[in-house]
């Protein structure tokens, strides 16, 4: 065995044997089961695939029920579904692909190589991934195959369901051709089982489902007849065994769990395969409609405490009940429910200018191929949403027309119907809260001009807690439509140990250091030393005010207590109260993370903010002030360089206000944001 295998095998060992400390006997023979399967095949045995089917089929009226605009090939069907500016949009990123340029995630422009991508490359890095069994490569190491996202993102497939737009716009046969080469370059480059992309279960999901849809949009071409159906067939059958097998029940029972599901649900629901079909159907419904409570708390919030992750989890539950209700089968009344709760909590987490707040990870993927926009816009999924659950959208928040003209390739005409049909609610008061998630948030009104704070108080993540940051007690605010202080967001996952870690730190967010240090501190890009739990104290909203209080005991391992107070006046001012208590002399730095565009000009304890952003000026002014007997030096402000990043992979300059000091005992700082 080569020397460095050896190594990754070994390292995957220690971490397996980590993970199994203080676990259930369920889990440990589920974990054991999945590792003497794993360790077989890379031995040479299929003991997972099994013998093929000699004759696959497809279900009849599968795809109908799985790719509602499947079946219109038509250009007028074509043209009905997407507007002059989006068509534009999809031939123009079609277009790009055939060039062999790929953007993918925040990257532009990548080049895997011509003329058919090189699908285990990382343009980023440089490096390719090794084509040896999928157990011989570590999933969280990119020393040697670059960044896996990147990979993944390619090897999706998504991207064949921009073609078939791109093909239905304008009937030309180049972009079907495209589809055509990439898949049989594809499967001749990535036999079963070898290499980085058999690695992740979630990734063989999503790369059958677009496979899927993909043949959909394009059963009126000759694209997918003959010897190349019957490898797609094989092919997903393949995939289905694998999922099945590999769940990341105990690995990722997140949103790769979810995903994973609902792969198998699309798999079963389009092969005809008798017990395999109905086993696969079967258990993608089961996990689904296990984990939703798990997933969504009772208050509507995202176990997670990451808002991509939330918007994952509504676009493959609301898929999931839309195809069923097609089938006409049903789902229980306790999922919608929860779906109706979720759908509040996003609707919550949108900006007056109509953009998406993102905290916690986001991998800069989505799970709707056929949606053009950009991971900021979040209409599609919540009119998804709305068609599920049966409540409109509130007044203001998206553009129906914009969203309607995306909906057209995920939905059938008439659930587009009853969305176009539903009246917007204008709810009586804008102000929400979500003590379970810990998330507050209060806008002013409906309007582009409004007041919107979000403060976060609530607990560190879920389970092993992967895809949280340190932001106990950091908030968001945009006054009168503009953002002034923001969440940075998360640049990459394993590609940079060192920025990953800046990014997910206190320090990156408007919170509090203490000699340095994070409320809560990572272990690994998924995991974590210490985990803050947050103490909700008081929260009281009425109008345009809210405060909320809450406290922190991430800095208790380091004799320190934290307890935040934030007090918000709609059209005028942000207070916030900072109660610090320190059992010995301590550095503290209080932070504040501007949004990019965001001009700070510093004057002694005061500072002014401005920002261009809409094509106007604003202005917002804080001072602060500090009262303390055991403070041991005058506090010191500073305006900092830092990192933001608006999706995965995308890396920019903004600042952050800094506010220094020594100090042990009780002290108070007090910092108030105002304008008018």
């Amino acid at each position: 065995m080569d020397r460095a295998v050896q190594v990754v095998s070994s390292v995957k060992m220690i971490r397996y044997l980590q993970k199994l400390k203080g676990r259930s006997l369920k889990e440990l023979r589920k974990r054991s089961g999945s590792a003497i399967y794993a360790a077989a095949e890379a031995a040479g045995f299929d003991v997972v695939t099994g013998e093929l089917p000699n004759d696959l089929n497809i279900r009849k009226d599968a795809l109908k029920f799985l790719v509602p605009s499947a079946g219109d090939s038509s250009l007028e069907g074509a043209s009905r579904i997407a507007g002059k500016l989006e068509s534009e949009t999809i031939i123009r990123t079609a277009d790009r692909i055939l060039n062999g340029r790929f953007d993918l995630l925040g990257y532009e422009a990548l080049d895997f190589g011509t003329p058919v991508p090189d699908w285990h490359f990382d343009p980023v890095s440089g490096r390719r991934s090794p084509l040896v069994h999928w157990t011989r490569i570590d999933e969280i190491d990119a020393g040697s195959t670059g960044d896996k996202k990147v990979i993944w993102e390619l090897n999706r497939h998504q991207y064949f369901v921009t073609l078939s737009q791109a093909y239905l716009l304008t009937k030309e046969q180049r972009y079907v051709d495209a589809v055509a080469s990439h898949f049989d370059s594809w499967c001749s480059e990535n036999p079963p089982k070898k290499g980085v992309n058999w690695l992740s279960s979630l990734e063989l999901a999503y790369r059958s489902i677009a496979w899927i849809q993909t043949f959909g949009l394009l059963q009126g071409t000759e694209v997918f007849t003959g010897e190349r159906r019957e490898r797609l067939l094989k092919l997903l059958f393949v995939q289905a065994r694998h999922i099945e097998r590999f769940l990341s029940t105990y690995f990722a029972p997140n949103t790769h769990l979810t995903g994973e599901a609902l792969g198998l649900y699309y798999i079963g629901t389009l092969l005809d395969t008798g017990g395999h079909s109905k086993r696969w159907r079967e258990l993608g419904f089961k996990i689904l409609c296990d984990h939703i409570f798990n997933h969504v708390r009772d208050d509507g919030s995202y176990a997670e405490q990451a808002s991509h992750y939330a918007r994952y989890t509504a676009d493959l539950y609301s898929d999931l009940v839309l195809i069923r209700r097609r089938e006409g089968l049903t789902v229980p009344d306790a999922m919608i429910e929860r779906l109706r709760r979720l759908q509040i909590y996003l609707e919550a987490l949108i900006r007056p200018d109509g953009s998406f707040i993102i905290f916690g990870d986001d991998d800069g993927g989505r799970y709707f191929a056929a949606d053009p926009h950009s991971i900021r816009e979040i209409g599609t999924t919540i009119a998804r949403l709305s068609i599920v659950t049966g409540k409109p959208p509130s007044s203001g928040l998206i553009n129906r027309e914009h969203v309607a003209r995306s909906l057209k390739w995920t939905v059938s005409e008439s659930e587009l119907d009853s969305f176009h049909r539903s009246q917007e609610s204008t709810p009586t008061v804008f102000h929400n809260s979500f003590p379970d998630g810990g998330v507050f948030s209060i806008r002013s009104t409906t309007g582009t001009d409004s007041d919107h704070l979000i403060f976060h108080a609530g607990p560190h993540g879920f389970l092993n807690c992967g895809h949280a940051h340190a932001d106990a007690l950091s908030f968001e605010l945009c006054v009168m439509g503009c953002q002034f202080f923001a969440d940075p967001g998360t640049y990459v996952y394993t590609a940079d140990p060192e920025l990953r870690n800046l990014f997910r730190s206190s320090e990156y967010h408007s919170s509090l250091l203490v000699n340095g240090e994070s409320t809560s501190v990572p272990a690994g890009p998924f995991s974590w030393k210490s985990a803050a739990n947050t103490r909700l104290l008081r929260s009281e909203s009425s109008g345009g005010r809210i405060v909320v209080s809450a406290e922190t005991d991430g800095f208790e391992r380091l004799g320190v207590t934290f307890r935040r107070t934030v007090k918000f006046e709609a059209g005028s001012q942000l207070s916030i109260v900072d109660d610090v208590t320190a059992r010995s002399t301590k550095r503290f730095d209080f932070r504040f993370v501007l949004a990019p565009d965001v001009e700070p000009k510093l004057m002694g304890n005061s500072i002014t903010l401005r920002t261009g952003a809409m094509e106007r000026t604003l202005e917002v002014r804080c001072q602060w002030d500090i009262e303390g007997e055991d403070v041991l030096e005058e506090p010191v402000s500073a305006i900092k360089d830092t990192h933001f990043s608006p999706i995965y992979g995308k890396l920019m300059a903004t600042k952050t206000l800094s506010i220094e000091l020594r100090a042990e005992g009780r002290f108070q700082l007090r910092t108030t944001f105002s304008w008018a």
